[in-house]
């Protein structure tokens, strides 16, 4: 606190703290901010800070989760995306023990995939495209009742499989292995 004796009453201290009365160095407004206002600065930084905080965390969320989505059209099941599907075919089993798809391949892969197609439809359509494309077969067969047929991709022989077609009564029973 100053102490000037040639002071006049009313003058305020260098600093702006102090405002001399004639006699005393009283203390002065101008220093001291009202606890609301300072309570008003503290809450906007940190509603600032926490919604800052919480536009970055959704934005790496949202991009984590963009980058999962595969691009392309998506295998069925856990076939590649590019194995031929005749239409409207019903999931009846899958059998992923080994690994789960990435990207349309499987170290493993068993579907049995059903029709109300009839047999000669469906066996005459994967006749054809599994010797199409990328993808070919190195054994066919056919019986009473079914079919049985080896195949695997031109571009990574790896990627080979067997398929069953079984006529049933009302339905086509497909059976495919695939491993790759």
């Amino acid at each position: 606190m100053p102490s000037d004796p040639v002071a006049q009453p009313g003058q305020l201290s260098p600093d702006g703290l102090w405002r001399w009365d004639g006699k005393h160095w009283v203390p002065t407004a101008a220093g001291k901010q009202p606890p609301t206002a300072q309570r008003r600065k503290l809450l906007i930084w940190w509603l600032t800070s926490t919604s800052t905080l919480l536009v970055v965390l959704v934005a790496a969320l949202a991009l984590l989760v963009y980058q999962q989505i595969p691009s392309g059209r998506a295998g069925f099941g856990c076939l590649p995306a590019d194995f031929p599907l005749y239409p409207k075919m019903t999931l009846l089993e899958i059998d992923q023990r080994f690994e789960a798809p990435v990207q349309g391949d499987t170290k493993s892969c068993r579907m049995r995939l059903s029709s109300n197609a009839p047999f000669g439809s469906v066996n005459s359509f994967y006749r054809q495209r599994l010797n199409s494309g990328d993808w070919m077969y190195t054994s066919y067969s056919e019986e009473s009742g079914g079919s049985f047929t080896i195949f695997q991709r031109r571009s990574r022989p790896l990627t080979s499989g067997r398929m069953t077609v079984l006529s049933q009564a009302a339905v086509t029973t497909l059976d495919i292995q695939l491993n790759s």
